[in-house]
């Protein structure tokens, strides 16, 4: 039983982007750099990659895990910019509800990929 990768240069790019935002964030937290206000708007990094990922369109899960980080996304746009007085400590409840609507899309959603569909009837991965 082999399981179906993707291209691994796509998880090395996506690291290095998560490792030069994060070291980006780490260093105007810590006052060596200033970013200034714009930076608020990162979540839309997230927001965008995850509707990349829903218009490959290429599998329930994919269509799915791309929900998912909009909703992320979403939440990340919420929580940095105190929108309905909420912050990280206060919505952290949104991250479950992103997990939740990504599961359930995922269900949803298989029955339109019929390989996915017996996937996600077994509980298991999908086989190459």
């Amino acid at each position: 039983m082999s399981r179906r990768h993707n291209d691994p240069r796509e998880g090395v790019a996506f690291g290095l982007l998560l490792i030069a935002f994060g070291g980006l964030f780490l260093l105007d937290r810590a006052g060596v750099i200033f970013l200034g206000r714009s930076w608020a708007w990162w979540p839309w990094i997230v927001v965008g990659s995850g509707i990349f990922k829903m218009a490959l369109w290429n599998s329930a899960k994919t269509v799915a895990s791309g929900l998912g980080l909009v909703m992320f996304g979403l939440w990340f746009m919420i929580s940095v910019n105190g929108w309905y007085g909420l912050d990280w400590s206060s919505s952290w409840p949104l991250a479950l509800v992103a997990v939740g609507v990504s599961m359930v899309a995922r269900t949803a959603l298989a029955p339109l990929f019929p390989r996915d569909a017996a996937d996600v009837q077994s509980g298991g991965e999908p086989h190459a």
